[in-house]
Order: C-alpha cells, then structure tokens, then sequence
C-alpha cells in the first residue's frame, strides 16, 4: 500500500540464498501503479529468463521514490507451491 503518489518504483524477487530471480521497474514495466493506494502487481512465476522458478519462498523488495526524492523500502515472503 502506498502512502502517497510515486515517481519511481522498483521490485525485486530474491530466492533464498540472496539471488535476484526477477525483476523490474516502473522505467521498464509502465504497467506498474504509481498511485497511492492499494496496488498489485501479478507476476507470473518466472525467472528473467522467462523459465518456470521451482517450488519455494522467496523475498519480495520493493522501493518506492516520490517526487521529493523520499525513499520507502518494504520487504515480504512469497511461497510459490504448484
């Protein structure tokens, strides 16, 4: 949930060991939400590859910068289970 609008915001899914598996940014994927509020964004389990991850937890990190330049970071757990 954002607090207020963002001129920037990057995602990042991390595998447990620290690895990046995935990820993107509002310069790259104009299909992520700027907009205070609510947001959601629907990965489709795969690597930058664009192969299935396996079976696990991963870590999701988010940044998001306003237009004031303030940073917000957040950070939370994905199981992925087919």
């Amino acid at each position: 949930r954002l607090s207020r609008g963002a001129s920037f915001l990057a995602l990042k899914i991390l595998d447990t060991h620290g690895r990046v598996v995935f990820k993107t940014d509002s310069q790259v994927d104009f299909s992520l939400e700027l907009d205070s509020g609510q947001n959601t964004y629907e990965w489709d389990l795969a690597n930058g590859e664009g192969e299935a991850v396996a079976n696990g937890v991963y870590f999701c990190k988010l940044l998001v910068k306003d237009a004031q330049g303030a940073v917000d970071r957040a950070q939370s757990k994905i199981a992925v289970l087919r």
